[in-house]
């Protein structure tokens, strides 16, 4: 897929995140851009203050993003070894989920 410099992918709840490495080459690029204009003389004229509250919001959407990610990445790695610990702390069940018959 090939996007523009100025896109900035929408992340629905039902979709899988965006990768974060794919999230942090943006804000950098992004920053590096805010960096360019911040600097540039035609930052203080309306398109330059236009241009650089377009960049800083761009930036802020994916910090946002990346934080969304890491949050579900988190959620996930408990939900993975909360089911671990209780697949491993069930009586009568051995490795690899199957169950054992136990007489007294």
């Amino acid at each position: 897929m090939v996007n523009s410099i100025a896109s900035t992918p929408v992340i629905a709840s039902s979709v899988t995140p965006a990768s974060t490495g794919i999230l942090q080459s943006q804000l950098r690029r992004y920053e590096i851009q805010l960096a360019d204009w911040c600097a540039c003389p035609s930052a203080k004229t309306p398109a330059g203050k236009e241009k650089i509250a377009d960049l800083q919001a761009k930036a802020d959407a994916t910090k946002a993003q990346l934080q969304q990610a890491d949050a579900t990445r988190s959620q996930s790695e408990v939900a993975e070894t909360g089911a671990t610990t209780n697949a491993q702390s069930v009586p009568g069940q051995v490795p690899g989920g199957r169950l054992l018959d136990v007489f007294a």
